[in-house]
């Protein structure tokens, strides 16, 4: 399919990009200040205090104490981001502020990549609402899965290589230099360093790259002196990693600290639960889900494009009325939309369909076709490589892509090329017809697609959270959720710097890992959580109590954070009984805080706080009440 538009000629073929105008200054300017607003309307108020994002503080803190990755602190991912960031806290200081800071650059970096590679494919405007469709994704509050505060820097990051490597492919498709090759190759070799499937996807995007250029120029020559341009970046990148071997071997990588490594005790018990529940495994419930889905999108286009189509028809004698016609369009638009997010709230889905991996694997298929056909046309070669970009990197939710959650990492560049497919099936059936119509229909379909998102995005943002919410400390502050955990939460960490005050040492499982964070009180291991497949059974657990042993703390707070999502829900019933089993043996219970009890999900939360026995209790109150 052909997309048209009307102020400059697609890219067809040639090797120059489309000329950089004023109108998309204006543009990107606009998403820069859309980013900013909604930074601020949501600032702290990002991810969740018990899970994920407490690693995400303290793993640099405790590289700026001189511990070394890997090694003295397990990380699940690259060293590249942990080192940066610890890098980022020793020239602004150890700050909240300064990972929420890095989050929206990227952020504002990604957005500005996304539109300079759609504006290439699609009139602007489309490439406008793509773009503005993940800003919205981006500052989800009260999840982890946000990019100011994630539940691993390493994704947020990942997916800027992703959009870059996708940008640099289309340099290099565009242009003869192999400047653009080498920085592709750079960004491969970063992201081998920051999260690993993306480093495995950035390798198949760099041979994409080499084989997309052989394809144009036919230059065996040319091809090995590319490939071999590509090989310092990434024996840097080997270099690296063979450094981190040599401090425990391959072992101390692949079964203690990554989690995704097929050795790991966590990939071998829980990855298949795991990869359900992101959309990565593909069953026949998933499967009958995105068809119903996809059968539901199609009938919602089909009518809107062919009803739209008829209406402007009949009014097309009355071009005088191009106001009024464009009014009505967008009002009626509007109401259509919001008509159908209220059947289904925060899941809009014909403007952001969980089918979109089929749909847009139907458009590469269709490209391919297409480019086999007209081998010579850059310009198709460019967009097959674009959407090879988006399915590869989207596969890791293929079946589970939402506007929210965890897919919010691997589908920037998938819906930018889902709605390159509702652009081009638009301009064509408008094919031919009046300019008015074609803008008529175009701004009408946006303003549809653009209430979409809007009505879903509303619940994210319609209800700010209350100051009194906000744990506030010297590091930072961040909100907790919900109002009756976070004055529970307070009150934990009032106890932390309670015990500290007062010479006594405290430790947390099985997460809340931001409590070592906020209250700069190391964990007494390198083992700093005990999630579900963490700690294997046998020598690494029995190298964890040992580490109790020796640091032998003085209460030690449990809390009753549910892992449900692996299929094991309670810390020492369902997991690792063998180290509740020895706290109980050591440790008697003198404390609650909030409300403890076993529940599938986080509500209510609390803990249970428990002291070393044969230790006095301190005449100073508690915040928790009582002499503890």
């Amino acid at each position: 399919m052909q997309v048209v538009e009307e102020q400059r000629p697609p890219l067809r073929t040639g090797l120059a990009a489309p000329s950089w105008e004023r109108s998309d200054t204006l543009l990107v300017a606009g998403l820069w200040a859309v980013a900013i607003f909604l930074s601020a309307l949501t600032w702290a108020q990002w991810g969740n205090v018990t899970i994920d994002i407490g690693r995400e503080m303290y793993v640099p803190a405790e590289l700026n104490r001189g511990r070394t990755l890997y090694r003295d602190v397990i990380y699940q991912y690259g060293p590249l981001i942990p080192y940066w960031n610890a890098l980022l806290y020793r020239m602004f200081g150890t700050q909240l502020n300064v990972l929420y800071s890095t989050g929206i650059a990227v952020v504002l970096a990604i957005v500005t990549l996304l539109f300079q590679i759609g504006r290439q494919f699609m009139p602007r405007v489309y490439a406008f609402v793509a773009c503005a469709a993940f800003l919205l994704e981006a500052f989800e509050r009260r999840l982890v899965f946000s990019y100011p505060m994630p539940y691993s820097f390493p994704a947020i990051y990942s997916s800027l290589a992703m959009v870059l490597l996708a940008y640099l492919g289309i340099r290099a498709i565009q242009s003869k230099s192999r400047t653009t090759v080498f920085w592709a190759a750079v960004t491969s070799a970063a992201a081998l360093l920051t999260k690993q499937e993306f480093g495995v996807f950035s390798l198949l995007f760099l041979i994409a790259i080499l084989l997309a250029r052989y394809w144009q120029h036919h230059s065996g020559r040319a091809l090995v002196q590319e490939a071999l341009l590509c090989v310092p970046p990434l024996l840097v990148a080997g270099a690296v990693y063979l450094w981190f071997c040599s401090l425990g071997g391959l072992r101390l990588l692949l079964e203690e600290n990554f989690m995704s490594a097929p050795q790991h005790y966590f990939t071998k018990h829980y990855g298949a639960v795991w990869a359900e529940v992101t959309g990565m495994k593909i069953t026949p419930w998933r499967i009958a889900l995105m068809l119903r889905n996809g059968l539901k999108t199609v009938v919602f286009w089909g009518i809107w494009i062919f009803a739209m189509r008829w209406i402007l028809k009949q009014v097309a004698p009355h071009s005088s009325k191009l106001r009024e016609i464009l009014f009505w369009t967008v009002a009626g638009g509007s109401a259509i939309a919001m008509a159908v997010i209220a059947t289904e709230p925060l899941k809009p889905g014909y403007a952001f369909p969980l089918s979109m991996y089929a749909f847009v694997s139907v458009l590469f298929l269709l490209v391919l076709r297409r480019l086999w056909l007209n081998r010579a046309d850059t310009a198709l070669l460019a967009r097959a490589y674009l959407i090879f970009v988006a399915l590869v990197v989207a596969f890791r939710v293929c079946t589970a892509v939402q506007f929210y959650g965890y897919s919010i990492y691997y589908n920037p560049l998938l819906y930018l090329c889902g709605v390159m497919l509702l652009a081009a099936v638009i301009d064509a059936v408008m094919a031919g017809r009046a300019g008015f119509e074609q803008r008529a229909m175009r701004w009408a379909t946006v303003t549809v697609v653009s209430a979409g998102l809007l009505g879903a995005a509303i619940p994210n943002y319609w209800q700010p959270i209350a100051k009194s919410d906000m744990l506030v400390t010297p590091r930072g502050k961040i909100a907790v959720y919900t109002p009756e955990k976070a004055r529970a939460y307070q009150k934990l960490l009032a106890f932390f710097e309670w015990a500290k005050a007062n010479g006594r040492s405290a430790m947390v499982l099985p997460e809340d890992t931001s409590l070592y964070f906020l209250a700069d009180v190391p964990a007494p291991s390198r083992f700093y959580e005990e999630t579900p497949g963490v700690i294997a059974p046998g020598a690494m657990t029995a190298e964890y109590l040992r580490d109790l042993a020796k640091a032998n703390r003085d209460y030690i707070v449990v809390t009753n954070r549910p892992t449900a999502e692996y299929g094991v829900p309670y810390f020492g019933i369902d997991y690792d009984q063998p180290v509740l089993q020895w706290i109980e043996a050591h440790y008697e219970v003198v404390g609650e805080i909030g409300k403890f009890g076993h529940h599938r999900f986080e509500n209510p939360w609390g803990a249970l706080v428990y002291r070393r026995r044969g230790l006095a209790p301190l005449d100073a109150p508690s915040p928790i009440g009582g002499r503890l």
